[in-house]
């Protein structure tokens, strides 16, 4: 019987998956089927990382070593599909934040949203309403009375005009 200990629950859970398609994994997967076909017993099992294991702390240490070493050549180059995409979105996310930058329109909008990563990864219901409001175009007592269809731009209860750096000051004190 051979017993691989290792700190990783995640490959430990991604061997047993099968729908786990990985390439690396799945080369790991026909090896082992091909070890237990010639009846070797194989069996995984987890230990705790960084608790003074001695193979487990050499182990890590050769494999920090082997990784910073540009001498050693790859054995493994393919790269993982969602490390490509992880690598592409965040290229793409800091594109789009230097254009966001040098743009000098949508003033009102990059008020609500200055961050392009933020703005992507924050839970907002969009609706017409909300959309109107980030993008200059709510119904403002302000907006209203710009356009002469109210007779001001007062708050019904107060003596300040109701407009979006208003709304927006009283929305972030909140």
């Amino acid at each position: 019987m051979i017993g691989e200990y290792t700190d990783s629950r995640i490959n430990i859970d991604s061997l047993k998956n099968a729908s786990n398609n990985n390439y690396l994994f799945e080369e790991i997967k026909n090896k082992l089927i091909n070890l237990r076909s010639a009846k070797w017993t194989i069996e995984f099992s987890w230990i705790k990382a960084h608790a003074g294991k001695l193979g487990n702390e050499l182990a890590d240490r050769l494999a920090k070593d082997a990784a910073s070493d540009k001498d050693i050549p790859v054995a493994f180059d393919r790269i993982p599909k969602t490390t490509l995409y992880s690598e592409l979105e965040e290229e793409a996310t800091l594109k789009w934040q230097e254009e966001w930058e040098r743009c000098n329109k949508a003033a009102v909008t990059k008020q609500f949203f200055p961050n392009v990563w933020d703005t992507i990864h924050r839970r907002i219901t969009i609706n017409p309403n909300f959309t109107a409001l980030v993008t200059g175009h709510a119904k403002t007592k302000s907006y209203l009375y710009r356009f002469k269809i109210t007779d001001n731009a007062t708050y019904p209860c107060n003596t300040e005009d109701q407009t979006l750096d208003q709304i927006r000051k009283n929305f972030t004190r909140h």
